[in-house]
């Protein structure tokens, strides 16, 4: 994978369309999954110096999220590491940002 300042062509198993946005966590990508065929949403974790501390983040996160079926929550599909770089894929849903929403 390349750095995030860069746009990568693939994360783990997934193809990478497009960014989406990022925030202070890290960066979020719209990508396929061309194992099943369906369009997801990775999120990368921008903090690698965190080492330990980024993992535990994340693994609570992905348990977390794991754990819940709503209409109104996203589902997640996997957790992952790719080149040293934590990740978790999630699905994609159109719509506005949470920004956006706020904003009006």
């Amino acid at each position: 994978m390349t750095a995030i300042s860069e746009q990568p062509t693939r994360i783990g198993g997934y193809r990478v369309v497009r960014k989406l946005g990022e925030g202070g966590m890290g960066v979020v990508y719209a990508a396929v999954d061309e194992k099943l065929d369906r369009q997801v949403a990775v999120k990368t974790i921008r903090d690698q110096e965190a080492g330990a501390v980024a993992r535990d983040r994340l693994s609570r996160e992905a348990r977390a999220a794991a754990a819940l079926s709503h209409l109104h929550i996203c589902q997640l599909y996997d957790v992952g590491e790719a080149d040293g770089e934590l990740f978790l894929v999630m699905e994609l849903l159109d719509g506005e940002s949470l920004a956006d929403r706020l904003r009006a």
